[in-house]
C-alpha cells in the first residue's frame, strides 16, 4: 500500500517537487517488526546522544534527547533489512520526483528505544550533516504496536504527526525539521537509517 501527502512547499523548481513532505510505506508485517526489535536487542545499547551535549555536562531534565540507541550491522541476519529500505528508498526518490543523487547507507541502522520511564523523546532537530557526503534521505520504521504505548509521536515541522501504525516505513528530505514527542506510558521502538549522497549545491 503506498500514500503519499502533499503540503504546500517551502522549496519548489518549476516542477512542482514538494521537498517539505513525506512519503510512507506498510513494509513490514507484525512478525518482521518482532524479528528487527529482537535482531536489535542482540546489540549493546547506549544512551542517545546529540552532538552539543556529548562534550558538555547538561542536566538529565534538560537533555534535548532521551533515548537508548544500538547499532545494526549489515550481515546474513539484517540483510534483508537493509535490501528492504534499500528499494522503497530508491522508489521513493522516485515517486516523489525528489530525484536526489544517492550512494547508498554511510551509517549502519539504529535500533531505538523510548521508554516513559525516563520520559524518552528527541526535541526538534535535522539529519543532515557536514560530512563530504552528507546525509539526504531520512526514514523512519514504526517498530512497536501504537496501542502498546502513549504518547512518543513523530511530527515534522508544518506538517504535524505522521503515521504511527506497525511496520510503517516513513521517508523524508533528511534538512526536515523533526522530532519525538515524549513517551507517556509504555515503550516505543523505531528503526532509523540514512541514505547519503553528495552535497547539495
Amino acid at each position: 500500500m503506498i500514500k503519499s501527502y502533499n503540503y504546500t512547499p517551502f522549496l519548489d523548481d518549476g516542477e512542482k517537487v514538494v521537498y517539505n513532505n513525506y512519503y510512507f510505506w506498510k513494509a513490514f508485517t507484525p512478525e518482521e517488526c518482532d524479528r528487527i526489535i529482537a535482531l536489535g536487542n542482540k546489540f549493546d545499547s547506549q544512551q542517545g546522544v546529540v552532538e552539543g551535549e556529548a562534550h558538555n555536562e547538561v542536566p538529565e531534565e534538560k537533555r534535548m534527547r532521551r533515548s537508548k540507541i544500538a547499532w545494526i550491522p549489515f550481515n546474513n541476519d539484517s540483510a534483508w533489512v537493509y535490501e528492504k529500505i534499500h528499494e522503497l528508498a530508491v522508489a521513493t526518490n522516485k515517486n516523489m520526483n525528489w530525484n536526489f543523487s544517492l550512494y547508498g547507507f554511510f551509517d549502519q541502522l539504529q535500533f531505538t528505544e523510548y521508554k516513559a520511564e525516563y520520559k524518552g523523546h528527541y526535541d526538534y532537530h535535522v539529519d543532515i550533516t557536514n560530512a563530504v557526503s552528507p546525509r539526504k534521505l531520512s526514514l523512519v520504521v514504526q517498530l512497536t504496536d501504537d496501542k502498546d504505548y502513549e504518547g512518543g509521536d513523530f511530527e515534522m515541522f508544518s506538517i504535524g504527526k505522521v503515521p504511527r501504525e506497525r511496520g510503517t516505513m516513513i521517508f523524508f528530505p533528511s534538512f526536515i525539521v523533526h522530532r519525538v514527542l515524549p513517551v507517556t506510558k509504555g515503550t516505543r521502538h523505531s528503526l532509523v537509517a540514512w541514505i547519503n549522497g553528495p552535497k547539495f549545491v
